[in-house]
C-alpha cells in the first residue's frame, strides 16, 4: 500500500477535482462555508504498491451547517469621547458552533475598508497612520468610526460591529508642526486650579510658539487614553509635552492613567521626547502612595532613592515632605522669619515659596548633582532637614529624551517673595537656557 487518495466534490463545482495523496487513515477537515449550509461529497480510494487505485472508491455525502460568528464591542467609545490620532478598541467574538479562539478579525477605520488590519486577538490600538495624512488629520475624520468583523475557519463572517467617537487634530493650524501638548491634570474641583491653567497658558503664549502649533488636553474632560499605546502614540505627535497637576493629590481610584500606562510615557522618552512633569505624590515608596514607581525614578530621573524622615508622632519614616512660605526660629527671644528660597545652580536662578504645601513632596537622592533643577537648602523643608534637598530633577535619556520632574508646583512660586510678581514673570529655566515663562519653547 502506498496510501490513499482523497477529495471533496462540491455542488456546482468541478465534477472531477484533483485527488490528494495521504498515508493517514483519518483526517480533520475544515469545511469552507460562507452561506451557512454546505453539501460536499467525500471520496477516498486506496493506492496499492504498484500505484493502482480502487476503481470504485467509496464516497459519503455530507450536509454541514455553519452558524455565523457574533462580534460585540466591549466598553466602546462614544460621541462624548474625544481623542487625538489614536484609539484602543476591545471586543468579544463568539462562534456558536465552533471554537472562538480560531476566529480571525478584520478591523478598519472608516475609509480604510480596502486595507483592514487582520488579527486573531481581541484588542487593537489603531495606529496613528490610520488617522493622519502628511501629519494632519485626514479630511472628514473629525468624527471617526471603527468597524470590526469576525471570520470563522470555514469562512463564515459575522455581523459588523462599529463605534463612533470624535477625533481632534494634533494642533489647530494644519500648516503648523505639532510643537507642544499641555496636559491639564488639575480637576475642576481643585482649589485655585484656574490659577495654574492661567500660569501655563501665559507661559506658552510668552514663549513665542506660534498660536496654532500647540494644544491643551484637559484630562477630566474625557477619556483620551485607553491604553499604554494610546498614551505613547499621542505623546509622539508632539515635540514636547508639559503635564501639570498643580494642587492635586494622588487618589488611587481616580489617578489610574500613569500607574497603569507609564510604559507609554517611557516609550515616548526613549524615542527622544521632551517631557515636563509637575506633581505632588510623584513617586510611591513603602507606605507612601504615588503616581510613578521607584523603578521609573531609577531609570529616568537619575535618582537612586528618596530621602526619608520621621515625622513627629509617627512610628515609621516617610518620604513625604512639605514646604512653607518661611522658616521661623526664635533667637534670643525674638522670632526671626527666614523666607524659603529654592535655588537652581543648574540655571543660576532662584524662586521663593509663596505656599504652605501638604506633606506630599518628594526629595530625590540623585546620582549627579549637576542634574538637580531645584534645591531646597538646609532647613527649608518640614520636617526641617539638615541637608540640601533636590526637589526637582532633570533626567536625560539615552535616546535623546529629556524629562524634568518637580515635586512642588511651579505656579505658586515667585522670584521675589512677597512682591506679588505675576506668575508668568518667573524666570527659572527648565528644559534649556530659556526662562520658565518660555519653558515649552525649548523644542527641536
Amino acid at each position: 500500500m502506498q496510501g490513499y487518495d482523497i477529495r471533496f466534490i462540491w455542488p456546482g463545482g468541478d465534477p472531477n477535482p484533483p485527488w490528494s495523496r495521504t498515508t493517514s487513515t483519518d483526517s480533520l477537515f475544515v469545511i469552507p462555508d460562507t452561506t451557512g449550509i454546505s453539501n460536499p461529497v467525500f471520496q477516498v480510494r486506496a493506492v496499492d504498491n504498484e500505484g493502482q487505485v480502487d476503481p470504485q472508491p467509496p464516497q459519503q455525502a455530507f450536509s454541514f451547517s455553519d452558524q455565523a460568528p457574533v462580534v460585540t464591542l466591549v466598553d466602546a467609545p462614544g460621541l462624548n469621547e474625544v481623542t487625538f490620532a489614536s484609539q484602543t478598541i476591545d471586543w468579544v467574538g463568539v462562534d456558536p458552533d465552533g471554537d472562538a479562539n480560531l476566529l480571525t478579525y478584520r478591523v478598519w477605520l472608516e475609509g480604510n475598508q480596502a486595507t483592514p488590519h487582520i488579527l486573531t486577538g481581541n484588542e487593537i490600538t489603531l495606529p496613528t497612520s490610520d488617522f493622519l495624512t502628511g501629519g494632519q488629520l485626514r479630511p472628514g475624520l473629525d468624527t471617526a468610526t471603527v468597524f470590526v468583523q469576525a471570520t470563522d475557519p470555514g469562512g463564515r463572517v459575522s455581523n459588523i460591529a462599529s463605534a463612533t467617537w470624535r477625533v481632534r487634530p494634533p494642533v489647530p493650524d494644519p500648516a503648523q508642526r505639532a510643537r507642544l501638548l499641555v496636559i491639564d491634570d488639575v480637576g475642576s474641583g481643585e482649589g485655585g486650579g484656574a490659577n495654574y491653567d492661567a500660569f501655563y497658558n501665559q507661559a506658552v503664549s510668552r514663549s513665542g510658539i506660534p498660536a496654532g502649533s500647540w494644544s491643551v488636553l484637559q484630562l477630566e474632560a474625557g477619556r483620551a487614553f485607553r491604553s499604554s499605546k494610546d498614551l505613547e502614540q499621542t505623546l509622539k505627535l508632539f515635540d514636547a509635552v508639559v503635564w501639570y497637576r498643580g494642587p492635586a493629590r494622588y487618589f488611587t481610584t481616580r489617578d489610574t492613567l500613569l500607574p497603569r500606562h507609564v510604559d507609554g510615557l517611557e516609550a515616548y522618552l526613549n524615542a527622544g521626547g521632551k517631557f515636563f512633569f509637575e506633581s505632588y505624590d510623584m513617586v510611591a515608596s513603602g507606605q507612601d502612595i504615588g503616581l510613578l514607581s521607584e523603578d521609573f525614578m531609577h531609570s529616568y530621573l537619575g535618582s537612586n532613592f528618596l530621602f526619608r524622615h520621621l515625622p513627629f508622632g509617627s512610628s515609621d519614616s516617610l518620604v513625604t515632605w512639605a514646604i512653607a512660605k518661611s522658616n521661623d526660629e526664635v533667637i534670643g527671644g525674638t522670632t526671626v522669619v527666614h523666607p524659603v528660597i529654592l535655588h537652581s545652580t543648574l540655571f543660576a536662578d532662584s524662586l521663593g515659596s509663596n505656599i504652605i504645601s501638604p506633606e506630599a513632596m518628594r526629595v530625590f537622592g540623585v546620582r549627579d548633582t549637576n542634574e538637580v533643577v531645584l534645591w531646597a537648602r538646609e532647613g527649608a523643608l518640614y520636617e526641617r532637614q539638615s541637608f540640601d534637598a533636590p526637589v526637582a530633577v532633570r533626567g536625560q535619556v539615552a535616546g535623546g529624551g529629556v524629562i524634568v520632574a518637580t515635586t512642588i508646583p511651579i505656579g505658586p512660586l515667585s522670584k521675589f517673595p512677597g512682591l506679588n510678581e505675576p506668575l508668568h514673570r518667573q524666570s527659572l529655566p527648565i528644559l534649556g537656557n530659556r526662562p520658565l515663562a518660555d519653558l515649552p519653547a525649548v523644542l527641536p
